[in-house]
């Protein structure tokens, strides 16, 4: 039963974080058509380059079988990767759903700063 109850708790940390990168994403793309632009191909260079990190590195490594360095290597190379690629994918979603203009007030996506007392 503790297996489970830390597999339910894990899931429910991982989506929270997983949200929580796309919410972000989205607001701040939402400011601006360029800021959408650039957010969308960071992060699918950031993701692209995760994926060629996680195929590519591993067949780069000699093969010495029971090495500890190669072993922490390998589980660096897919956590590490694995964390970019799913959370590069969080916030490129999030950047592609924004709509541009629908910013913190609504209109162009700028805050109207008030006006200072003369």
């Amino acid at each position: 039963m503790g297996a489970f109850i830390q597999t339910i708790a894990m899931l429910a940390v991982g989506g929270y974080l997983l949200y929580a990168a796309y919410r972000k994403a989205r607001r701040r793309a939402e400011q601006s058509p360029e800021t959408r632009t650039w957010m969308i191909v960071r992060n699918g260079a950031g993701v692209a380059i995760a994926v060629i990190a996680i195929l590519w590195l591993p067949a780069r490594v000699p093969d010495t079988p029971g090495s500890p360095a190669a072993l922490v290597m390998f589980t660096l190379i897919w956590l590490l990767g694995g964390m970019m690629v799913i959370m590069g994918s969080a916030s490129l979603l999030g950047a592609w759903m924004a709509k541009p203009g629908n910013g913190l007030d609504g209109t162009d996506g700028t805050v109207k700063k008030p006006k200072m007392a003369d």
